[in-house]
């Protein structure tokens, strides 16, 4: 993601039998570039204009973005709120995941959901059970603000 709240995503779904629909990612603000399949897993690559427009795609339109700039810090939280609850079978309960990957504009200080950090990219590994069987799944990172002023020094007199 870039400073002004635009970037480019990937996505990989590890789901065996998926025909995603790309015109369900696509709005005004996101666009896909590619996608492609190797074995189970489903790979989408593509562009946003606004990190927090994601949700105008019809693919994502659960979700909720919101970016915060706290002092030299941003946060940025993404919650998806599911309407139609729905019981996965025992049988599908690992297979389909989500990989979700965020390279940002600074150091990441936090994410939740046991995500991986190094640098300025954080990823989530995520059962696509949680977004079938809870009603709201959270996530939240926090990172350096490249641009934030530094600390105001103390005057001597």
């Amino acid at each position: 993601m870039n400073e002004d709240g635009s970037g480019t995503f990937n996505v990989t779904f590890n789901a065996p039998n998926a025909q995603p629909d790309v015109r369900q990612f696509v709005s005004q603000h996101v666009k896909v570039r590619t996608i492609s399949r190797s074995g189970v897993s489903v790979i989408l690559a593509g562009t946003f204009d606004d990190v927090t427009k994601l949700s105008t795609a019809q693919a994502l339109r659960g979700f909720t973005i919101v970016r915060r700039q706290l002092r030299q810090d941003e946060r940025i939280r993404a919650v998806f709120v599911n309407r139609h609850i729905e019981r996965v079978p025992p049988a599908q309960r690992g297979v389909w995941t989500l990989t979700l990957a965020v390279n940002l504009p600074g150091a990441v200080r936090f994410a939740n959901r046991d995500a991986e950090r190094a640098g300025n990219r954080v990823v989530w590994r995520l059962p696509f059970t949680d977004f079938r069987e809870k009603r709201v799944v959270k996530l939240a990172m926090r990172y350096a603000h490249a641009a934030a002023p530094p600390p105001a020094r103390p005057r001597s007199h």
